[in-house]
């Protein structure tokens, strides 16, 4: 049998739902996701002559510690496009140069 409500009760329960606190609800990225969504900036101080050094430094004045080899791996790994189908190898037949054997 289904449960009734009165009416009051469903007031109450509109004004509770309408004070309840908003929640902080931003994502935490991985350092690894933090450097893709850096990505462009990256580059674009990479153009501008700066080192993969002088960005560990900068990005460690904003409290993102990472070391130089680890930069590194995420610009190569977020540079790299999708894998499609692998390359077929081309096999290469002997050279006609030589005659057949018993001519």
């Amino acid at each position: 049998m289904p449960k009734r409500f009165e009416s009051t009760q469903v007031e109450a329960a509109k004004e509770h739902l309408r004070n309840l606190p908003t929640r902080d609800t931003a994502r935490n990225l991985t350092l690894e996701h933090t450097i893709r969504s850096l990505r462009a900036e990256i580059d674009e101080a990479l153009k501008r002559g700066n080192s993969v050094e002088d960005i560990v430094e900068a990005l460690k004045g904003s409290s993102i510690s990472i070391g130089v080899s680890t930069l590194k791996n995420y610009l190569r790994r977020s540079g790299r496009k999708p894998a499609g189908r692998p390359r077929r190898l081309r096999l290469t037949h002997p050279s006609s140069d030589t005659a057949p054997e018993g001519s």
